[in-house]
């Protein structure tokens, strides 16, 4: 439980700042297409969560946490695509990648020994 309290902590980091930049670009009707898919994303990233609270028989912990590392990296490449097409500050886009990466890297320290047990 403490590692997912982690991947919760991470996802609250890098939500706000994602939040903040869609808030921005929206105000500036800039990267519009890239801002409501980015949107999209963290809100599917939030009923994942969600369900890691609320997770019925059907659903695994795995199942779910593998279904959140898809959708962070789609996040990722919106980030990479707005920051290297200039939507976005390259400082700004590099400090949200680098959350992301710490969200990515947390979920996949949770999944590793789930895998790892279930393999032996």
């Amino acid at each position: 439980m403490i590692i997912i309290n982690i991947i919760k902590k991470n996802f609250l980091s890098f939500a706000i700042m994602a939040k903040e930049l869609c808030h921005n670009l929206t105000k500036e009707n800039r990267a519009t297409v890239f801002v409501a898919e980015l949107k999209k994303t963290l809100n599917k990233f939030c009923l994942i969560l969600d369900n890691l609270d609320t997770k019925n028989k059907t659903t695994s912990e795995l199942d779910i946490l593998q279904e959140a590392l898809k959708e962070i990296t789609k996040s990722q490449y919106l980030i990479e695509i707005m920051t290297y097409t200039e939507y976005i500050d390259k400082s700004n886009g590099l400090l949200l990648l680098s959350k992301a990466n710490n969200l990515s890297q947390s979920i996949n320290d949770y999944l590793y020994p789930v895998k790892k047990s279930a393999t032996n």
